[in-house]
């Protein structure tokens, strides 16, 4: 149980050796694994400082958060969506005033923190402009979660719909913007050669 912090950090990792079947044109099962822990620790590594709740149903996954001192929460469903509202009900009944939402596969998430701090409701949308890499909502908000393709919209018309969620802001990062969906973010300039470290 979480001592009432200001903000929880909601980690959603569904496993390490399953990850990133997108990238199998690129990277082989190993590779996807190595590159999954890394970004992983990364993101932890960022939010040195912050209480940090990992949303899993994996054992492996599960092991490993506890390792970084991390709370563990098995959403009991498959899906990003419903791990980030199980993490809510979670996070409510600790008396949780914000939650943040963020993907594992951030390769540069040093930044993470400034994007915590500011107040009210906070998107990072990636570089695109299409995904969600990171959502700050009060945890009594009524938005409802929308991950997958067209989330940032999604969630941006769901916060203004929302009158409780109070000031809104789009927090445009490069860093934190660079999520690892395809065998282009790989090749990124900011990324490319740290990556061909990790997963060689």
């Amino acid at each position: 149980m979480f001592n009432r912090p200001a903000t929880v950090a909601v980690v959603p990792i569904r496993s390490f050796s399953g990850a990133k079947h997108r990238l199998s044109d690129a990277l082989d099962a190993t590779g996807r694994e190595r590159l999954s822990r890394w970004t992983a620790n990364n993101v932890l590594d960022a939010l040195d400082g912050f209480d940090v709740l990992v949303v899993t149903d994996d054992e492996v996954v599960a092991s490993w958060a506890r390792t970084r001192m991390c709370d563990v929460l098995s959403p009991g469903a498959p899906g990003l969506n419903k791990a980030a509202a199980a993490a809510r009900t979670r996070l409510t009944g600790d008396g949780v005033d914000r939650m943040a939402l963020i993907h594992s596969d951030l390769a540069l998430p040093r930044s993470l923190p400034a994007a915590l701090s500011q107040t009210g409701a906070v998107i990072v949308p990636d570089l695109s402009a299409d995904g969600t890499n990171v959502l700050v909502l009060p945890v009594n908000s009524q938005v409802q979660f929308g991950y997958g393709p067209g989330s940032f919209r999604r969630h941006l018309d769901r916060c203004l719909a929302d009158t409780s969620v109070g000031s809104i802001v789009i927090h445009r990062d490069r860093r934190l913007g660079l999520d690892l969906d395809t065998a282009i973010d790989l090749r990124h300039p900011l990324v490319a050669n740290l990556i061909e470290e990790v997963v060689t």
